[in-house]
């Protein structure tokens, strides 16, 4: 299970380096699919220099490479059949109990830092926690969010958070979302 002290220390060394958490981790989970350094900086919108200096950085850094690594590869997120929403619902797990529990306390400041990352107000339709396959979408009045029911029957027996993206890009959207994490962890372990 991912916590916040793993997303924090990932952050802390980053900016250590003078490097942004976003950009980096967004290189790494491309870097995971096999993308190479120039499909890198045109997917991301680097310059081939940006792309270049953060995989020589992960190559170099070994440390944060496997930090990253390992808490990459450990949030699994699983995107699920759209049953007609006007977004992407993808469910991300392998989230701590703590860190569900922050998301669900704060999840408007979720929001607001994904809108900031991903500098689109409309990015997210809809955000929401599941615990042991039961959807919860704080702050939503109960007539809208009975449309997200059908939602449940997706996520039968499992727990983690829920986005529903519109526009959902694939690598760059779970960045801004691991991201955003980092800096609500940083709300509430300060």
């Amino acid at each position: 299970m991912i916590s916040c002290s793993e997303l924090l220390e990932l952050a802390r060394i980053t900016r250590k380096h003078g490097l942004k958490p976003l950009e980096v981790i967004a290189v790494k989970l491309l870097l995971l699919e096999n993308y190479g350094r120039v499909s890198i900086a045109k997917k991301l919108g680097f310059t081939e220099r940006q792309a270049r200096n953060i995989v020589d950085y992960l190559k170099r850094e070994k440390e944060i490479s496997l930090l990253m690594q390992r808490v990459l590869r450990g949030i699994e997120r699983r995107l699920l059949n759209d049953m007609g929403f006007t977004c992407k619902p993808a469910l991300y797990l392998n989230l701590a109990d703590n860190l569900l529990s922050i998301i669900q306390q704060k999840i408007i400041s979720l929001r607001d830092y994904i809108v900031i990352y991903s500098g689109n107000p409309e990015k997210v339709e809809v955000l929401g926690v599941v615990k042991e396959g039961v959807l919860n979408i704080p702050g939503l009045p109960e007539e809208i969010a009975e449309q997200y029911a059908k939602l449940n029957s997706l996520v039968s027996g499992l727990t983690g958070a829920l986005v529903c993206w519109r526009n959902y890009s694939e690598c760059i959207d779970d960045a801004i979302f691991i991201s955003s994490l980092i800096d609500l962890c940083g709300l509430t372990h300060t």
